[in-house]
């Protein structure tokens, strides 16, 4: 069985708060344990990252403190031990942070670690959101779909864990929602949804992924309304369906994508 380890970060890496709903959803819909982690404090600034006070009333308080999460879904079917690790992205130390994380997996036995994102990118609202999935993994790019890594610029602690797991002995998957930044202010359950079914596809798991799918359709609702307000926007939002259905024509299908990450995970655990 393999053990592979999903990471989401709220902040810079996560438009529309994609990434880290699609893990949150997966902790609502599942049993969960939740697992010892490293002290998280000396990474974070908490006057970026503000805890949260809720108050009662008979006068007392508690005091939620921004921190990381690492919790194992109870998962009714496959063949994958799964561990998700939530949170902000950290503000400090990011060299000693990653070198945590990586222990932290060597002591969970995690085989396989998949990292997802959200970006804000011109793509219409209406169409499937496009997921970008790419690897630093030499054996990863021999798959359908699975593009290296190319992009050059400021990174998040997303693109550093991913370039740095293969020194750990560590295969990387990083797989990227377009998030439509006219339309990128959270809740995104379409973005989130598009995450989840790749996961589903690439594991070989089964998500029970209907409400989601309801919350999704509702949001399509409203964005639909705002169209009808905005003859402009409608006429943008046309232009990048022409632009999307051009480019459809050349890509490989997501389902495409996660059968071949499926045999991959096979081939190697065999």
């Amino acid at each position: 069985m393999s053990t592979v380890l999903v990471c989401a970060f709220e902040g810079w890496n996560d438009a529309g708060n994609a990434a880290s709903e699609a893990l949150a959803y997966l902790e609502r819909a599942f049993e969960t344990v939740d697992h010892q982690l490293f002290d998280t404090e000396p990474f974070y600034d908490f006057s970026q990252q503000r805890p949260l006070l809720i108050s009662q009333d008979d006068g007392s308080g508690e005091i939620t403190w921004p921190e990381l999460k690492l919790t194992e879904i109870s998962l009714r079917s496959g063949s994958v031990r799964l561990l998700l690790l939530t949170g902000p992205e950290p503000n400090f130390r990011w060299k000693t942070f990653c070198q945590q994380i990586f222990a932290l997996a060597r002591q969970h036995a995690v085989d396989h670690l998949i990292l997802l994102g959200g970006l804000l990118a011109e793509v219409p609202h209406t169409r499937p959101f496009p997921i970008a999935i790419s690897s630093y993994t030499p054996a990863l790019l021999n798959q359908s779909g699975v593009s290296p890594q190319t992009y050059t610029g400021p990174t998040g602690i997303v693109g550093v864990l991913a370039h740095s797991a293969r020194s750990f002995g560590m295969d990387d998957l990083s797989l990227w929602v377009s998030v439509p930044h006219y339309a990128g202010h959270p809740p995104h359950p379409k973005a989130s949804y598009g995450l989840l079914r790749a996961l589903e596809s690439m594991l070989d798991i089964s998500i029970p992924l209907r409400p989601l799918e309801d919350e999704t359709h509702a949001w399509e609702r409203g964005a639909a309304e705002l169209l009808e307000e905005e003859p402009q926007l409608a006429d943008y939002v046309a232009q990048l369906e022409a632009q999307a259905s051009q480019q459809q024509e050349q890509e490989i299908s997501g389902d495409d994508i996660a059968a071949e990450f499926e045999r991959f995970l096979k081939r190697r655990d065999s």
